[in-house]
């Protein structure tokens, strides 16, 4: 009876670990099995009935069964997969939320500093090159800190030397 019990648990308890730690992201197997598996047997059920119903509506008007009208119902069971699979897409996708993934909001994170750092990395090589070459960035004041207040409308590449006329 232990032994019995031991062999019940421990895949259990392997399907469980499996599940809570998302392993082998098996989640994404469950979430579309749990989709295509009723999304298939409702579709035979409606497709069988729909065949049947229109074959002897079929013969009752025309008196004999036809090739016809198992064009026609395929087509309308056709038209109604897709919006049958993403009402029950929503259905399992509401009941099998995934929580916020931290590893890609690390990742997510770690991408905004380059991002910052390539900026400053530029912005600093742009004034390196406009104190080198004697001539000061548009709307930047001493330094190159952002004059107070200035926008100009050639942007922060422009840049003025003392030489050009304003």
């Amino acid at each position: 009876m232990l032994l019995a019990l031991a062999f019940l648990l421990f895949p259990l308890s392997i399907g469980i670990a499996i599940l809570r730690y998302h392993l082998y992201d098996i989640d994404i197997i469950i979430r579309r099995t749990l989709v295509y598996v009723p999304l298939t047997a409702i579709l035979a059920g409606v497709f069988a009935a729909s065949i049947k119903l229109t074959q002897a509506l079929f013969a009752g008007l025309a008196g004999t069964q036809s090739e016809a009208t198992t064009v026609l119902t395929t087509l309308i069971v056709v038209a109604a997969f897709e919006p049958l699979k993403g009402w029950l897409q929503r259905m399992v996708n509401a009941r099998f939320k995934e929580g916020p993934d931290p590893e890609q909001r690390w990742k997510d994170y770690g991408q905004q500093v380059r991002d910052v750092c390539r900026d400053e990395r530029r912005r600093s090589q742009r004034q390196a090159a406009a104190g080198r070459s004697g001539c000061r960035l548009r709307g930047t004041g001493r330094g190159g800190l952002p004059a107070a207040g200035r926008r100009d409308a050639a942007g922060p590449h422009a840049r003025e030397c003392a030489a050009s006329p304003r």
